[in-house]
């Protein structure tokens, strides 16, 4: 990333309840189950309970073209602050799957919610390089954020289609494929325009 002219600024803690592998779908959450039925060594893998959020800016940021109305609009309320952002870890339960919507990795609108508030003013571009279901596309775009968003997998377009409320004959939204061995594939929202590329 810093390569690309990004800078490193935070490596937080998303840690999820303990046992959230009992009611969940994903194989992460289910890892001890293994252990359970084969209680010998080299079966043993744990549960994974928590995720890295590496946070990167790129470019420089000036607090000079900020202004005064911006800051104050973009004021962090302490009481949420206190309650769990005084430490690099957070704690937050899974997203369980909604409206037909399925995805391994889920998360809750809160955690990109605060992640914007914490690292962007309004009108700035949010990079999400894991896209997924789209959900930090969907918080950024309630959020007045641009955003970018970058997937592999495009069996989760229709999924993001319905969380970021966009279809493909929606006349602001551009649907573009490229080769996926090559590109990726991304999501892009910028002026609520949607790019998909393989």
């Amino acid at each position: 990333m810093e390569d690309l002219g990004f800078t490193y600024r935070d490596d937080i803690i998303w840690k999820k309840p303990k046992g959230v592998g009992a009611n969940g779908t994903g194989g992460a959450a289910k890892r001890f189950g293994v252990f359970m039925q084969n209680p010998y060594p080299m079966y043993y893998y744990p549960n994974n309970i928590y995720e890295h959020i590496l946070v990167f800016r790129k470019g420089n940021f000036d607090f000079k073209r900020i202004t005064a109305k911006k800051t104050a609009k973009a004021r962090i309320d302490l009481t949420q602050a206190r309650e769990y952002l005084d430490c690099d870890v957070w704690d937050f339960a899974p997203q369980k799957s909604a409206g037909g919507i399925r995805h391994p990795a889920m998360f809750p609108d809160i955690l990109p919610e605060t992640l914007i508030k914490l690292y962007t003013y309004r009108d700035e571009t949010v990079l999400d390089p894991f896209l997924g279901s789209g959900t930090t596309m969907k918080v950024a775009k309630a959020m007045d954020r641009s955003s970018i968003g970058y997937e592999i997998n495009l069996s989760y377009l229709p999924v993001m289609q319905r969380k970021i409320g966009f279809s493909d004959n929606d006349r602001n939204i551009q649907v573009i494929h490229r080769e996926a061995s090559k590109f990726g594939a991304y999501v892009d929202l910028i002026d609520e325009t949607v790019e998909v590329v393989e």
